[in-house]
């Protein structure tokens, strides 16, 4: 879902951009509106482009399962860059994607796993599978990645099935995969509430560099 939410909203800008530029995103948001596609499933995203400046434009996505209803929104700000090194949406196609979750265990190469009381961590190797030409993952997959801890230190912590509300992410920092194959995925529940329960999460490089941080807002399953 974090890739088709982040490429879906940033093929919305493409055609906004200069000769010679590419994009980065810079900060993403992505709220739940209804209940999530079963796993397998297939989902679609359309962006829209939300505005424009000299190097930086806002977007938003609508993702929907197979039967067009919307599922989630994500609210993206892109920044334009060089486009050496950077991976761009294509131009000239449709807006939709398709996603399909079946390769995800396989594509992020969890090496460790370390559980501490309302806190998890992992350390993975992503293939190349989900990088550029240069070895930089792909911003959507820091989404997926996010989640994926998130959801792993509320079910190693707390018992019970959550759905996530809300994700907030920043991006500090591209995650290049030539320099430190290596990344490290850390979630820390906040608080807990009867209703709520609040999770930060980071990605940084195994050498400490904060990659990307996120805040995460949970709630039971049955009570949405």
């Amino acid at each position: 879902m974090g890739a088709l939410a982040d490429v879906s909203a940033a093929q919305a800008l493409v055609s906004h951009l200069p000769d010679g530029y590419g994009l980065r995103t810079a900060n993403l948001r992505l709220d739940r509106l209804d209940g999530l596609p079963s796993a397998g499933s297939i989902a679609t995203g359309h962006g829209e482009s939300s505005g424009t400046v000299t190097r930086s434009g806002l977007s938003r996505s609508t993702l929907k399962d197979h039967d067009g209803r919307a599922f989630a929104i994500c609210t993206g700000r892109f920044v334009a860059v060089p486009t050496v090194g950077v991976t761009t949406p294509p131009t000239g196609t449709d807006q939709h994607h398709a996603y399909r979750p079946d390769w995800l265990h396989e594509a992020i190469g969890v090496r460790d796993a370390r559980a501490e009381a309302d806190k998890i961590t992992l350390t993975i190797r992503p293939s190349s599978s989900v990088c550029n030409h240069l070895g930089i993952v792909h911003g959507g997959l820091h989404i997926t990645l996010i989640d994926h801890v998130m959801c792993g230190v509320l079910s190693s912590t707390r018992p019970g099935h959550y759905e996530l509300l809300d994700l907030s992410l920043v991006y500090h920092r591209p995650a290049s995969l030539l320099a430190e194959p290596d990344l490290v995925l850390q979630a820390v529940i906040d608080r807990q509430g009867r209703r709520i329960t609040t999770v930060t999460a980071s990605i940084t490089s195994r050498s400490g560099r904060i990659l990307t941080t996120a805040h995460g807002t949970f709630m039971p399953d049955g009570n949405v």
